[in-house]
């Protein structure tokens, strides 16, 4: 199996600036300061004015690309009668990652606990074992090259005092104002899933089933988004200049176990529901 995705997208998300109110309270009380004859610094001195100003700028236009490739093979062995293994190994690569190379294995068993030669067990015991990957989303490359601080800028200034006028962009860069990045983790990787399951199955006629199966699962490689603040250090003491949120991709881990229990009733036209 391979695919190959390509996306060409635009976007002029917030190319006109925004002003973000922490409350509509807040708002209501700078636009009474402004009718007043307050300028935007004063409006900002009693803590009346807009919490934050963010813009977008530079090239709206992005393009990245990317290939998964995926095999797999398996096989069934019966081991006894009553005794049937399976093994199954998988293969996925995906372009945009660090470890391009993920190999799956699984493996499975079906145990019949009172079958006979002449006739088929009617509790089964069930097992099995594998690992599963995810991809990484396309939208997390593109995201990563559009707002690299290059091709696409994003400004983020707080508690403004130029309310409500929009600075122009040739201002912000001559202010070298700290931007919102989207960086990637340079070793990330493909979100794994190792997942367990155990399970006693019992026919009670011909056409029905029970089943309790107890189900784990732990997950690693799992991405989470973070802010970082950037420090400025200047020479010898230490300055906050501006906060600078940054997100990044970052590996997390998640554990889960699920018990089902299952009925399975089948027709007369052997179809299940």
């Amino acid at each position: 199996m391979t695919g190959r995705a390509r996306v060409a997208d635009t976007s002029l998300a917030n190319f006109a600036g925004t002003y973000t109110f922490y409350s509509l309270e807040q708002y209501r009380e700078t636009l009474l300061l402004q009718q007043a004859g307050y300028s935007g610094v004063e409006i900002a001195q009693p803590a009346a004015g807009p919490a934050q100003f963010s813009r977008s700028a530079g090239t709206p236009e992005a393009q990245v690309s990317q290939t998964d490739a995926g095999l797999f093979a398996g096989d069934d062995f019966r081991a006894r009668p009553n005794l049937t293994l399976s093994f199954g190994l998988r293969y996925e690569a995906q372009t945009n990652l660090a470890g391009r190379a993920d190999w799956a294995p699984r493996v499975a068993l079906a145990w019949g606990l009172d079958g006979a030669t002449t006739r088929p067990a009617r509790t089964v015991l069930r097992a099995g074992f594998g690992t599963f990957f995810d991809r990484v989303p396309l939208a997390v490359t593109l995201n990563s090259l559009r707002y690299d601080g290059v091709n696409q800028q994003s400004y983020l200034i707080l508690d403004p005092g130029f309310f409500p006028v929009v600075p122009p962009v040739n201002l912000l860069e001559a202010s070298r104002q700290p931007q919102q990045l989207r960086p990637v983790f340079a070793s990330v990787q493909s979100p794994r899933l190792y997942q367990g399951s155990v399970g006693i199955e019992r026919a009670l006629n011909q056409g029905s089933r029970l089943s309790l199966t107890w189900i784990t699962s732990r997950g690693v490689h799992l991405l989470k988004g973070a802010r970082a603040v950037a420090i400025v250090v200047a020479r010898v003491r230490l300055a906050a200049r501006a906060i600078e949120p940054r997100v990044i991709l970052r590996h997390d881990h998640l554990r889960v176990g699920v018990l089902r229990v299952g009925l399975t009733v089948s027709k007369s036209s052997g179809t299940e529901m």
